[in-house]
Protein backbone atom coordinates (compact mmCIF):
# COMPACT_ATOMS: atom_id res chain seq x y z
CA UNK A 1 0.00 0.00 0.00
CA UNK A 2 2.80 2.53 -1.19
CA UNK A 3 2.01 6.04 -1.68
CA UNK A 4 2.26 7.43 -5.41
CA UNK A 5 4.53 10.23 -5.27
CA UNK A 6 7.03 11.08 -8.14
CA UNK A 7 10.03 9.57 -9.06
CA UNK A 8 12.75 11.32 -6.80
CA UNK A 9 16.58 11.43 -7.94
CA UNK A 10 18.27 14.72 -6.85
CA UNK A 11 18.80 17.81 -8.55
CA UNK A 12 21.39 19.74 -6.95
CA UNK A 13 25.31 19.79 -6.11
CA UNK A 14 26.25 17.10 -3.52
CA UNK A 15 28.08 18.98 -0.42
CA UNK A 16 31.92 18.88 -0.78
CA UNK A 17 32.56 17.85 2.79
CA UNK A 18 29.73 15.21 2.70
CA UNK A 19 31.29 13.58 -0.67
CA UNK A 20 34.37 13.54 1.19
CA UNK A 21 32.84 11.53 4.12
CA UNK A 22 30.80 9.63 2.15
CA UNK A 23 34.12 8.98 0.47
CA UNK A 24 36.04 7.90 3.13
CA UNK A 25 33.07 5.53 4.77
CA UNK A 26 32.49 3.95 1.19
CA UNK A 27 35.80 3.18 0.17
CA UNK A 28 34.51 -0.69 0.42
CA UNK A 29 30.79 -2.39 0.51
CA UNK A 30 29.65 -2.84 3.81
CA UNK A 31 28.90 -6.57 3.40
CA UNK A 32 32.92 -6.67 2.40
CA UNK A 33 33.61 -7.28 5.92
CA UNK A 34 32.57 -9.59 8.99
CA UNK A 35 29.48 -7.52 11.12
CA UNK A 36 31.84 -7.45 14.42
CA UNK A 37 34.52 -5.43 12.16
CA UNK A 38 32.49 -3.10 10.82
CA UNK A 39 30.75 -2.22 14.15
CA UNK A 40 34.51 -2.07 15.76
CA UNK A 41 35.29 0.50 12.90
CA UNK A 42 32.07 2.60 13.54
CA UNK A 43 32.82 2.36 17.38
CA UNK A 44 36.89 4.04 16.16
CA UNK A 45 35.05 6.95 13.96
CA UNK A 46 32.77 7.81 16.56
CA UNK A 47 34.57 8.47 19.36
CA UNK A 48 32.69 10.64 22.01
CA UNK A 49 34.49 13.96 23.40
CA UNK A 50 31.30 14.23 26.09
CA UNK A 51 30.21 17.42 24.77
CA UNK A 52 28.46 19.70 25.09
CA UNK A 53 28.14 18.98 28.74
CA UNK A 54 25.08 18.28 30.43
CA UNK A 55 23.33 18.83 33.86
CA UNK A 56 22.68 15.10 34.53
CA UNK A 57 23.55 12.03 32.46
CA UNK A 58 22.83 8.48 33.77
CA UNK A 59 22.45 5.29 32.40
CA UNK A 60 20.05 3.14 33.19
CA UNK A 61 18.98 -1.13 32.92
CA UNK A 62 15.61 -1.74 31.38
CA UNK A 63 14.25 -5.17 31.20
CA UNK A 64 13.22 -6.68 28.04
CA UNK A 65 12.23 -10.37 27.24
CA UNK A 66 15.18 -12.33 27.29
CA UNK A 67 17.46 -9.62 29.19
CA UNK A 68 18.06 -5.81 29.21
CA UNK A 69 19.19 -3.27 27.03
CA UNK A 70 20.92 0.34 28.27
CA UNK A 71 19.00 3.64 28.08
CA UNK A 72 20.95 6.89 28.50
CA UNK A 73 19.36 10.23 29.73
CA UNK A 74 21.23 12.91 28.94
CA UNK A 75 19.31 16.34 31.07
CA UNK A 76 20.93 19.53 29.87
CA UNK A 77 18.70 21.88 32.24
CA UNK A 78 16.97 20.83 35.64
CA UNK A 79 13.37 21.59 33.51
CA UNK A 80 13.31 20.60 30.14
CA UNK A 81 10.80 21.09 27.97
CA UNK A 82 9.96 17.58 27.12
CA UNK A 83 11.47 14.33 26.80
CA UNK A 84 12.82 12.78 23.51
CA UNK A 85 13.46 9.15 23.34
CA UNK A 86 15.94 8.38 20.42
CA UNK A 87 16.23 5.00 18.46
CA UNK A 88 20.09 4.83 16.93
CA UNK A 89 20.27 4.15 13.35
CA UNK A 90 22.82 1.23 11.57
CA UNK A 91 20.56 -0.87 9.37
CA UNK A 92 19.15 -2.67 12.46
CA UNK A 93 22.56 -4.45 13.20
CA UNK A 94 25.09 -1.40 13.82
CA UNK A 95 25.01 1.76 16.30
CA UNK A 96 25.22 2.18 19.69
CA UNK A 97 24.10 4.93 22.54
CA UNK A 98 27.99 5.23 23.20
CA UNK A 99 28.42 6.29 19.59
CA UNK A 100 25.61 8.44 19.64
CA UNK A 101 26.74 10.58 22.40
CA UNK A 102 27.74 13.36 21.08
CA UNK A 103 24.53 14.02 18.89
CA UNK A 104 22.58 13.29 21.67
CA UNK A 105 24.31 15.81 24.05
CA UNK A 106 23.63 18.05 21.10
CA UNK A 107 20.67 17.42 20.40
CA UNK A 108 19.32 17.94 24.52
CA UNK A 109 21.02 21.22 24.64
CA UNK A 110 19.95 23.07 21.16
CA UNK A 111 15.93 21.67 21.63
CA UNK A 112 16.07 21.87 25.78
CA UNK A 113 15.19 19.20 25.88
CA UNK A 114 16.09 16.03 28.11
CA UNK A 115 16.95 12.73 25.52
CA UNK A 116 16.79 9.19 26.56
CA UNK A 117 18.72 7.11 24.16
CA UNK A 118 17.84 3.40 23.38
CA UNK A 119 20.39 0.63 23.04
CA UNK A 120 17.96 -2.08 21.46
CA UNK A 121 19.53 -5.59 20.21
CA UNK A 122 21.06 -5.58 17.07
CA UNK A 123 20.84 -8.27 13.93
CA UNK A 124 22.23 -10.70 13.01
CA UNK A 125 22.12 -11.74 16.42
CA UNK A 126 18.85 -10.64 17.06
CA UNK A 127 16.19 -10.54 14.09
CA UNK A 128 12.90 -9.04 13.51
CA UNK A 129 11.20 -8.29 15.31
CA UNK A 130 13.26 -7.90 18.69
CA UNK A 131 14.71 -4.22 17.68
CA UNK A 132 10.74 -3.30 17.86
CA UNK A 133 9.95 -5.19 20.96
CA UNK A 134 12.97 -4.12 22.55
CA UNK A 135 12.35 -0.29 21.88
CA UNK A 136 8.48 -0.27 22.97
CA UNK A 137 9.52 -1.75 26.14
CA UNK A 138 12.62 1.49 26.75
CA UNK A 139 9.41 3.65 25.87
CA UNK A 140 6.85 2.26 27.79
CA UNK A 141 9.58 2.16 30.77
CA UNK A 142 10.08 5.62 29.90
CA UNK A 143 6.44 6.53 30.37
CA UNK A 144 6.31 5.09 33.89
CA UNK A 145 9.32 6.91 35.24
CA UNK A 146 8.87 10.52 33.47
CA UNK A 147 8.84 12.48 36.81
CA UNK A 148 11.52 10.53 38.29
CA UNK A 149 13.93 10.85 35.10
CA UNK A 150 13.26 14.53 34.23
CA UNK A 151 11.22 15.96 37.45
CA UNK A 152 8.25 16.99 35.53
CA UNK A 153 5.17 15.00 33.48
CA UNK A 154 6.78 16.63 30.27
CA UNK A 155 6.04 15.20 27.08
CA UNK A 156 7.58 12.51 26.02
CA UNK A 157 8.79 12.46 21.74
CA UNK A 158 9.86 9.59 19.65
CA UNK A 159 12.47 9.58 17.06
CA UNK A 160 15.05 8.14 15.38
CA UNK A 161 17.50 8.17 12.44
CA UNK A 162 17.21 5.93 9.66
CA UNK A 163 16.68 2.43 10.97
CA UNK A 164 15.93 4.05 14.15
CA UNK A 165 13.07 6.50 12.16
CA UNK A 166 11.43 2.85 11.31
CA UNK A 167 11.25 2.23 14.84
CA UNK A 168 10.24 5.02 15.92
CA UNK A 169 6.86 4.98 13.91
CA UNK A 170 6.45 1.46 14.04
CA UNK A 171 6.43 1.71 18.25
CA UNK A 172 4.49 4.55 18.26
CA UNK A 173 1.45 3.27 16.22
CA UNK A 174 1.69 0.02 18.31
CA UNK A 175 1.59 1.88 21.37
CA UNK A 176 -1.28 4.12 20.23
CA UNK A 177 -2.97 1.07 19.03
CA UNK A 178 -2.69 -0.77 22.49
CA UNK A 179 -3.27 2.48 24.45
CA UNK A 180 -0.57 2.12 26.59
CA UNK A 181 1.40 5.18 26.20
CA UNK A 182 0.43 8.27 24.13
CA UNK A 183 3.83 9.76 22.53
CA UNK A 184 3.68 13.82 21.44
CA UNK A 185 5.50 13.18 18.23
CA UNK A 186 7.61 11.96 16.09
CA UNK A 187 11.08 12.67 14.61
CA UNK A 188 11.79 10.61 11.51
CA UNK A 189 15.25 11.10 10.19
CA UNK A 190 15.80 9.57 6.46
CA UNK A 191 13.62 7.04 7.97
CA UNK A 192 13.52 3.38 5.68
CA UNK A 193 9.86 2.52 5.37
CA UNK A 194 9.24 0.41 2.66
CA UNK A 195 10.48 -3.08 1.69
CA UNK A 196 14.21 -3.20 0.09
CA UNK A 197 12.50 -4.47 -2.80
CA UNK A 198 11.00 -1.11 -3.43
CA UNK A 199 11.66 0.76 -6.94
CA UNK A 200 12.90 3.88 -5.20
CA UNK A 201 15.61 2.36 -3.87
CA UNK A 202 17.18 2.04 -7.77
CA UNK A 203 16.27 5.24 -9.21
CA UNK A 204 20.37 6.32 -8.83
CA UNK A 205 23.23 5.95 -7.45
CA UNK A 206 24.27 7.56 -3.74
CA UNK A 207 27.44 8.73 -2.88
CA UNK A 208 26.91 6.29 0.11
CA UNK A 209 24.46 3.95 1.61
CA UNK A 210 23.51 2.09 -2.02
CA UNK A 211 20.79 -0.42 -2.76
CA UNK A 212 22.65 -3.47 -2.00
CA UNK A 213 24.11 -1.43 1.99
CA UNK A 214 20.20 -1.72 2.49
CA UNK A 215 19.61 -5.06 1.06
CA UNK A 216 22.86 -6.81 3.28
CA UNK A 217 21.65 -5.14 6.46
CA UNK A 218 17.82 -6.33 5.95
CA UNK A 219 18.92 -9.54 5.12
CA UNK A 220 20.60 -9.75 8.55
CA UNK A 221 17.60 -8.16 10.23
CA UNK A 222 14.60 -9.64 8.42
CA UNK A 223 15.45 -12.97 6.41
CA UNK A 224 12.40 -13.82 5.75
CA UNK A 225 11.43 -12.15 2.69
CA UNK A 226 8.13 -13.68 3.24
CA UNK A 227 7.41 -11.06 6.03
CA UNK A 228 8.77 -7.55 4.30
CA UNK A 229 5.77 -6.06 4.27
CA UNK A 230 4.90 -6.34 7.75
CA UNK A 231 3.63 -2.75 9.18
CA UNK A 232 5.77 -3.58 11.95
CA UNK A 233 8.94 -3.27 9.19
CA UNK A 234 7.61 -1.46 6.43
CA UNK A 235 5.04 1.29 8.12
CA UNK A 236 3.83 2.85 4.56
CA UNK A 237 2.39 -0.35 4.47
CA UNK A 238 0.33 0.09 7.19
CA UNK A 239 -3.61 -0.20 6.88
CA UNK A 240 -4.53 2.95 8.53
CA UNK A 241 -1.73 5.48 9.76
CA UNK A 242 -4.48 7.83 11.26
CA UNK A 243 -4.46 8.86 15.10
CA UNK A 244 -0.48 9.15 14.78
CA UNK A 245 1.12 12.28 16.55
CA UNK A 246 2.27 15.50 14.95
CA UNK A 247 5.47 13.92 12.52
CA UNK A 248 8.46 15.60 11.53
CA UNK A 249 10.30 13.78 8.49
CA UNK A 250 13.87 14.91 7.82
CA UNK A 251 15.29 13.58 4.71
CA UNK A 252 18.67 14.20 2.37
CA UNK A 253 19.01 15.17 -0.80
CA UNK A 254 21.66 12.88 -1.79
CA UNK A 255 19.85 9.31 -0.21
CA UNK A 256 18.02 6.64 -2.19
CA UNK A 257 16.13 6.60 0.76
CA UNK A 258 14.61 10.03 0.61
CA UNK A 259 11.85 8.74 -2.19
CA UNK A 260 10.39 6.24 0.75
CA UNK A 261 10.54 8.82 3.63
CA UNK A 262 8.94 11.56 1.65
CA UNK A 263 6.02 9.24 0.48
CA UNK A 264 5.23 7.97 3.83
CA UNK A 265 4.48 11.93 4.93
CA UNK A 266 2.66 12.33 1.78
CA UNK A 267 0.54 8.93 3.71
CA UNK A 268 0.80 10.46 7.22
CA UNK A 269 -0.46 13.79 5.79
CA UNK A 270 -3.72 11.82 4.03
CA UNK A 271 -4.60 10.28 6.88
CA UNK A 272 -5.17 13.39 9.02
CA UNK A 273 -1.99 13.77 10.48
CA UNK A 274 0.05 16.97 11.29
CA UNK A 275 3.12 16.39 9.45
CA UNK A 276 6.43 18.09 8.03
CA UNK A 277 9.01 17.54 5.52
CA UNK A 278 12.65 19.32 5.90
CA UNK A 279 14.84 17.51 3.25
CA UNK A 280 18.33 18.83 3.55
CA UNK A 281 19.90 20.26 0.34
CA UNK A 282 23.53 18.71 -0.31
CA UNK A 283 23.76 16.03 2.11
CA UNK A 284 23.92 12.34 2.24
CA UNK A 285 22.42 9.31 4.41
CA UNK A 286 23.54 9.60 7.83
CA UNK A 287 24.39 12.89 8.25
CA UNK A 288 22.41 14.50 11.03
CA UNK A 289 24.48 11.67 13.32
CA UNK A 290 27.78 12.40 11.39
CA UNK A 291 27.77 16.06 13.32
CA UNK A 292 31.23 16.00 14.05
CA UNK A 293 31.96 15.91 10.17
CA UNK A 294 29.01 18.18 9.39
CA UNK A 295 28.07 20.51 11.90
CA UNK A 296 26.57 23.17 9.83
CA UNK A 297 23.72 20.71 8.24
CA UNK A 298 23.63 18.91 11.58
CA UNK A 299 23.28 21.78 13.75
CA UNK A 300 20.83 23.74 11.38
CA UNK A 301 18.46 20.54 11.26
CA UNK A 302 18.54 20.11 15.28
CA UNK A 303 17.55 23.63 15.35
CA UNK A 304 14.74 22.71 13.23
CA UNK A 305 13.71 19.66 15.11
CA UNK A 306 13.87 22.33 18.17
CA UNK A 307 11.61 24.67 16.67
CA UNK A 308 9.22 21.98 15.19
CA UNK A 309 9.15 20.71 19.18
CA UNK A 310 8.44 24.08 20.76
CA UNK A 311 5.49 24.38 18.31
CA UNK A 312 4.06 21.71 19.65
CA UNK A 313 4.44 21.83 23.75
Amino acid sequence: MGSKVREYRPEGPLDPVAAAVAQAFSAAPLSAFPIEQTRAGMQAACAPTREPAMDRVEDHGVPVAGGEIAVRLYRPVVRPAALIAWAHGGGFALGSIEELDNFSRLLAAKTGCAVASIEYRLAPGHTFPVAVEDVEAAVLWIAARLGDLVGDAVPLWLGGDSAGGNLATVVTRRLHAAGTARIAGNILTYPCTDTPEAESLRRFDPPFMAAEDVAWFIDMYLPDAAAREHPDFAPIRAADLAGLPPTLVVTAEHDILTEQGEAYAERLRGSGVDVEVERVPGMIHGFLTLDAFLPGAAGRTIDRIGRFIAART
